[in-house]
């Protein structure tokens, strides 16, 4: 079927405890490329994605601590809800890589959510998602208008 390029930004509060939660849309991400077959499973991406001990001990618990946005649309879509969901490597709760369009390559934004001691149900959880997504579009505006020439 061929290859699939992705692409991940990830905040770097998730992979340090040297830099703080960001804070007023202040995001400061560390950028890595990968390489899998285009009928990999979302599984497999996300067992790439490293994030420091004290956000999560094992897949599901980094599920549901971070925010995914898919970066490869326009406008930027939510797709935590996809993945958290898609937790098989094969199967009826399984998706690859090229049913999630990243043919011929993709790029994901990793966030944590807000900090909140009631992010314990899935309603909070999306709407901690929704948080992030906002925030993240508020903060790419403000640097793509920084950065145009008027």
């Amino acid at each position: 079927m061929g290859s699939v390029t992705i692409h991940l930004l990830v905040e770097k509060s998730l992979k340090t405890d040297d830099v703080p939660l960001p804070e007023d849309d202040d995001f400061h991400f560390e950028s890595t490329s990968h390489i899998l077959l285009a009928d990999s499973s979302l599984v497999e991406l996300m067992d790439l994605v490293e994030l420091k001990p004290t956000v999560c001990n094992n897949n599901k618990d980094k599920l549901q601590n971070v925010t995914i946005l898919d970066l490869s649309y326009n406008p930027v879509k939510n797709i935590s809800s996809i993945v958290r969901m898609n937790t098989e490597l094969s199967g009826p709760r399984s998706k690859t890589l090229h049913s999630m369009n990243w043919y011929p390559s993709g790029k994901l934004c990793i966030l944590p959510l807000p900090a909140s001691k009631s992010m314990v149900d899935n309603t909070n959880i999306e709407k901690g998602d929704e948080v992030m997504l906002q925030r993240f579009l508020t903060w790419q505006s403000r640097n793509v208008v920084h950065d145009e020439d008027f």
